[in-house]
């Protein structure tokens, strides 16, 4: 749930295709490996929806991909929630990066219950999922899954949904 980069490459795709014939998504997996391979330039591609999805589509962020936004009166980004969700981390020993996104974003939220499955943190992870992320979630993978037209995001949200249930 990164915005794509240049290193979204060959190597990043045969994972994810494995994946999704390990689970079983064979028609998803064929799909998305066609769409990929024809087009002249996927990363673009990627970069283009990612930005239209969950920066700046006009009139709105279709599925702004902040914990913040769905649990916050008026959906406002970056206030009381995203402090709840830093506290969390803290409570756990994690400090969170500030270079990158919110602390909120889906992409921050999914390394840090990754951490937390690492360091076999089991009770820390089954309360932030569902105190925080699967409070929100919900409505995210709704909106994007109405939203995207690249097969990529929805199938990404698809095993993000599968991955904690």
């Amino acid at each position: 749930m990164e915005y794509p980069r240049k290193d979204f490459n060959e190597e990043y795709f045969y994972f994810l295709y494995q994946l999704l014939r390990e689970i079983g998504w064979l028609g998803e997996e064929e799909v998305l490996r066609q769409r990929i391979g024809l087009s002249k330039d996927y990363i673009d591609d990627l970069q283009i929806e990612y930005t239209r999805l969950f920066i700046n589509a006009y009139p709105t962020i279709l599925a702004p991909p902040y914990e913040s936004y769905y649990r916050s009166y008026g959906n406002f980004l970056n206030d009381v929630i995203t402090q709840e969700v830093v506290k969390f981390y803290q409570k756990c020993g994690y400090r969170h990066n500030k270079s990158s996104e919110f602390p909120d974003h889906i992409t921050s939220e999914l390394q840090f219950l990754g951490l937390l499955i690492k360091d076999k943190l089991y009770t820390e992870y089954n309360e932030f999922l569902n105190t925080h992320f699967k409070v929100w979630f919900p409505e995210f993978k709704k909106r994007v899954m109405v939203s995207a037209e690249h097969l990529f995001y929805s199938v990404i949200v698809r095993l993000i949904e599968f991955s904690i249930n």
